[in-house]
Order: structure tokens, then sequence, then C-alpha cells
């Protein structure tokens, strides 16, 4: 018999922590390789890289989520850490995926992009720290 208490675990780390974080990641990657031409139009009306540093921004947010509900001590302790390296690498990946992808090209100034935006969320959570609840 299944008990309450796990339903709720489940609940409470997968589908609100873990879940949201790797379907955005993968949402990411998708976005990466997709044609510009079948991205949405409304896209193209803002800065490229306001976008990337907002696209980091909610990368970051999801992977302390994600990370705070972790089982491992390790992971909860050093979520800051943990969340910046993952938007490190996600940025790489997704700045060399468009190198193979037709109609992309991978830029530098993309990839400083992603990284202020995760930086930003990095920083307001430091700022706000206490209401954050870490």
């Amino acid at each position: 018999m299944i008990s309450l208490k796990k339903v709720s675990d489940f609940r409470e780390r997968y589908l609100w922590g873990w879940l949201p974080f790797w379907v955005y990641s993968a949402l990411m990657i998708q976005g990466a390789i997709e044609s510009p031409a079948r991205l949405p139009r409304i896209l193209f009306r803002f800065n490229d890289k306001i976008l990337h540093g907002l696209e980091f921004f909610l990368l970051v947010w999801l992977a302390l989520n994600a990370f705070r509900r972790a089982k491992s001590v390790r992971l909860r302790t050093a979520v800051m850490f943990y969340a910046f390296l993952y938007a490190l690498i996600m940025g790489l990946v997704t700045e060399a995926v468009q190198f193979y992808a037709p109609g992309r090209a991978p830029e530098f100034w993309d990839f400083m992009a992603d990284l202020g935006g995760a930086g930003a969320a990095l920083l307001i959570l430091i700022l706000f720290k206490r209401q954050a609840g870490f």
C-alpha cells in the first residue's frame, strides 16, 4: 500500500521540482536546434540577448527549485553552485548544437547573455535569501 507521505514526497520532489526542470531543459535544446523560420515571430521583436538572459534566468530558478528538493545533501547544500554550473553547461550545449543546426550559428555573446541571466537569478536569490527560503 502506498502511504500518503510517499505520494506527497513524490509530488513535492518530482512533479513540482524535477519535472519542470527537465522539461524546460529539453525545450531549451529543442529551441536551440529549431530553424529560425519555425520560431514564433514575436521573439524577433525583442533583443536576442535579453531573451537569452531571461531564458537562463528561468533555468536557474527551476534548477534551484529542483536541487533544493533533492534527497542528496550535497545537492541541497550547494544549490547555487550547481544551478550556475548547470546553466553554464546548458549555455555551452545550446550554443554548440547551433553549430550543427541549419540556419543557426553559435555566438559568444549569446553565451555571455546566458551567463548574465543565470548570474542575475543568483544575485536576486542572494539579495532576497531569507524570503526565498534558502
